[in-house]
């Protein structure tokens, strides 16, 4: 029933109740959605999804060759009823007071949906990236944004025989593998004159952080994207009372990716191509929202009797 009437404009409770044969109340339904009931109907979402999107033939190609299975995690949030607020907490302010979040992890090469779990929207991505080595395997690839970046989640993957490959969160220390000396990625980048560099690494390894063995790919972007990182990152900054540094200011002229994949498996030529593949996830949650209506919700406070 629930997912049958998705075509209902705005979802609520006296629409279920037009959309049935039996007679009954908004009360009398809202009185069914008992935490048992949730569960099932959660579970039933989540098969329909994954025979929707099994669907799909696998996708091959020699660059995902490497890799057992590629894994893309990202999340999606919207705005919902303010009535929500006890169970989906928004940020308040000039922000929701209520927000949804959708959590999920998407098996690129053989189309499979490999979970999905909603949250409340002021949970932050990087709560959750503690989760993520569990559902790796070994010879996996990791694709996810800069939102899920944390050193012991790396490590995690690292250890499993897994691989990543993410952006780099700029605050991050590097380290020369030989020496262990600091490396000013700042100064190298701005001597440079070729669009693209990588160099070997160590990520923390300091002030008890796990040290994570990578390689730092460093792509140059045209200055109209550069200026529009800047413009983004200061509108960001402001709205927070901040002030972004001057090393981040100047990093916004390259995109860099960090990874624990060989040069061999991975080269610097195809490495935005294959971390470009995050997007596919994008198109998933455009479908649930089009087609399962997910982000919208009608819901109205019920008087106690």
């Amino acid at each position: 029933m629930t997912v049958g009437h998705v075509g209902m404009k705005h979802p609520s409770l006296a629409g279920m109740v037009d959309a049935i044969s039996v007679p009954m109340t908004r009360e009398a339904m809202h009185s069914r959605f008992t935490p048992q009931a949730e569960a099932f109907l959660g579970t039933c979402l989540q098969y329909a999804l994954k025979r929707s999107v099994n669907e799909t033939q696998p996708i091959k190609t020699a660059l995902l060759d490497p890799f057992k299975r590629v894994l893309i995690f990202d999340s999606s949030s919207w705005e919902v009823d303010p009535h929500l607020a006890d169970v989906l907490p928004g940020s308040g302010g000039d922000a929701s007071a209520a927000n949804c979040k959708l959590q999920v992890g998407y098996e690129y090469k053989h189309g499979e949906l490999g979970f999905f779990k909603i949250d409340p929207g002021t949970r932050p991505d990087n709560a959750y990236t503690a989760q993520l080595p569990s559902f790796l395997q070994a010879d996996d690839l990791a694709l996810f944004d800069q939102g899920y970046f944390k050193l012991e989640t790396l490590s995690q993957i690292a250890h499993k025989g897994a691989f990543f490959l993410t952006r780099f969160l700029v605050k991050t220390t590097l380290r020369k593998p030989e020496t262990s000396d600091s490396i000013d990625l700042e100064n190298i980048l701005y001597r440079l004159r070729e669009d693209t560099y990588q160099i070997q690494v160590i990520m923390g390894g300091r002030k008890g952080l796990p040290e994570v063995n990578c390689r730092l790919i460093c792509l140059r972007v045209n200055e109209k994207a550069a200026n529009e990182r800047r413009r983004k990152l200061l509108k960001e900054a402001h709205k927070k009372g901040r002030t972004p540094n001057n090393t981040h200011l100047a990093l916004c002229d390259w995109t860099l990716l960090v990874t624990n994949v060989s040069e061999t498996n991975l080269p610097v030529e195809m490495a935005w191509w294959l971390y470009s593949l995050r997007w596919q996830i994008e198109l998933l949650f455009k479908q649930l929202k089009s087609v399962l209506a997910i982000h919208r919700s009608q819901t109205r406070k019920i008087s106690a009797a």
